[in-house]
């Protein structure tokens, strides 16, 4: 199976079309004029001076496209007002009742959030399916990944593809992407690598940061064209400069391997390093194997053991097999049949198969108790992680 972002897969994240503050701002320049008229006529005392007022001076005349801006105002954090949820719900409610797709779609994420509403995935659907009779791709994007995650509706894959192959063609990015892991693993469409490279490939161009991990991924395969290392390292490193934590991590496994770059430990243990602030499990593994290993760095069992401690917390199986073998073996850490048994247990339930033979090896030196110790301290630990 492919080694793709598949997000979607794992979780469902309601697209929000919420503008940004800079294009809200850049829609007060609109209200200017609706203000000024508004001023000249005694509607307003003044005339306003700030991105806010501005266009909630617009916006209490009744623009839609000002009463959204609105809304994103108090969305976002700057010009001069704090989130408030409220009020962008009242905002975003005013100008979907307009009919104006933009905003049904705004008012849809809202609900599927709980942004200063209780959270109701029935009205976010109703709200969305009216944005997306309109046209609009992000509404769309979301009806398709509510689908895709069964949130709201009952969970239909191919019900999902033909919501994103909608908004993939009006040139949604995030569609495009989904659709092109869709048929990379034949989810809801037949499976084509061909169609995958192609969606991965609209959505990459686009510069969606997980598309281009996509794309790079595909070219390091060989999966739908040819193997070529270089367009591989390329379109990662794309990624990577977006703080794309996969690619950040991804791309400092090809410094270690010279995959389609020069091979540098030192380039990969900053790459690492820089998917690792972002909790990237995969990484903290990585740079845990160069301290134990001495690649770029001089041998160091207790850092080694402290990030592979941080991945194993995470559900990392190939480190929690590591940290087993480390209390096995006394390295970086006082030698501890129980707790390397511990770890080994937990891998071998996070698919590490090796574990299995290790494990059987240590219990031949240990006693009933001590056995019986390690496993409960495995199950409580699942307990606590597995629950958070």
């Amino acid at each position: 199976m492919l080694k793709l972002s598949v997000s979607w897969m794992v979780l469902f994240v309601a697209v929000l079309s919420f503008a940004t503050a800079d294009a809200a701002e850049s829609t007060a320049a609109q209200a200017d004029s609706v203000a000024q008229r508004a001023n000249e006529s005694g509607t307003t005392a003044q005339q306003p001076s700030t991105p806010v007022s501005r266009v909630e001076a617009g916006a209490r005349l009744g623009d839609p496209k000002l009463e959204d801006a609105l809304g994103h105002l108090y969305l976002t954090r700057g010009n001069g007002v704090q989130p408030d949820y409220a009020r962008a719900l009242v905002w975003f409610r005013k100008a979907a009742d307009h009919g104006y797709a933009v905003a049904e779609t705004d008012l849809a994420a809202m609900y599927a959030h709980g942004y200063g509403v209780t959270q109701n995935y029935p009205e976010a659907l109703a709200w969305y399916r009216k944005a997306a009779a309109q046209g609009n791709a992000n509404a769309e994007e979301s009806l398709g990944a509510m689908y895709m995650s069964g949130v709201g509706v009952d969970r239909n894959l191919a019900e999902a593809a033909g919501w994103f192959y909608k908004a993939a063609v009006a040139g949604n990015a995030v569609a495009q992407n989904t659709l092109g892991e869709m048929y990379a693993q034949g989810a809801g469409v037949p499976r084509s690598d061909g169609e995958a490279m192609a969606y991965f490939r609209k959505s990459a161009e686009q510069g969606n940061a997980v598309a281009q991990y996509d794309l790079g991924y595909m070219y390091e395969q060989g999966v739908g064209v040819p193997r070529d290392y270089t367009r591989a390292a390329s379109w990662i490193r794309r990624s990577a400069l977006q703080r794309y934590a996969k690619a950040e991590e991804h791309l400092g496994f090809m410094y270690l391997k010279g995959y389609g770059v020069p091979r540098s430990d030192a380039d990969a243990l900053a790459w690492l390093r820089k998917a690792a602030a972002q909790n990237d499990a995969a990484a903290e593994r990585d740079i845990g194997s160069m301290y134990a290993l001495g690649h770029g760095v001089p041998i160091d069992y207790t850092k080694a053991l402290t990030w592979y401690g941080k991945a194993a917390a995470q559900g990392d199986g190939d480190s929690q097999y590591e940290l087993g073998y480390m209390y096995a073996t006394g390295k970086g850490v006082a030698q501890d049949d129980v707790e390397a048994l511990k770890w080994l247990i937990l891998a071998n339930a996070s698919g590490m198969s090796a574990a299995q033979s290790y494990m059987a090896t240590i219990k031949k030196q240990m006693t009933t108790t001590q056995i019986a110790t390690a496993q409960h301290d495995a199950q409580t630990w699942k307990l606590f992680h597995w629950s958070h």
